[in-house]
């Protein structure tokens, strides 16, 4: 819970900084990416990405950190409803 409750406040500062309008379009990108999903299938996207990050190509490390970080956030979420405290 102390997961989800920390990102909901990262979110209202993301917010502040960046402006609402951007910060609900890549927050529209990354639910639409990861809603549905398996927590198995969550772990393995969460493998990818961390191979993306430490392969020494060139990417945009702020947006696969942001998106790990998300995806545990959405870990933690699946995580939650398993234990039955919808």
């Amino acid at each position: 819970m102390m997961v989800v409750c920390k990102d909901r406040l990262e979110q209202i500062q993301t917010n502040d900084r960046v402006g609402a309008t951007a910060a609900v379009a890549v927050e529209t990108d990354i639910t639409a990416l990861l809603s549905g999903k398996s927590y198995e299938h969550l772990v393995n996207l969460q493998r990818q990405i961390q191979a993306k990050l430490t392969s020494g190509e060139p990417v945009d490390t702020d947006y696969w950190e942001s998106l790990l970080k998300k995806l545990l956030v959405w870990k933690a979420k699946v995580i939650f409803s398993m234990s039955g405290f919808t």
